[in-house]
């Protein structure tokens, strides 16, 4: 990853997070950088939501599009 992609990546983190709600109950929450990351990724190659897929414990499809509409 390039040094200008990073700093994109950085300074929209900060912005989501102003913005991105803090819940106390309920499910944890997926990272930002985590959604970002799969946003992006869905982004730049076309791909259908749907197949996003992340090992282990990443986030679902769902979430990542929920998240992405939301903000």
């Amino acid at each position: 990853m390039g040094p200008l992609r990073q700093v994109a990546i950085t300074a929209i983190l900060r912005q989501v997070e102003l913005l991105a709600p803090t819940r106390l109950s309920g499910r944890r929450r997926a990272d930002n950088e985590t959604l970002l990351s799969a946003m992006l990724k869905v982004l730049e190659t076309g791909m259908p939501w749907r197949h996003l897929q992340w090992p282990g414990d990443g986030p679902n499809y769902r979430s990542v599009h929920r998240h992405f509409m939301t903000w």
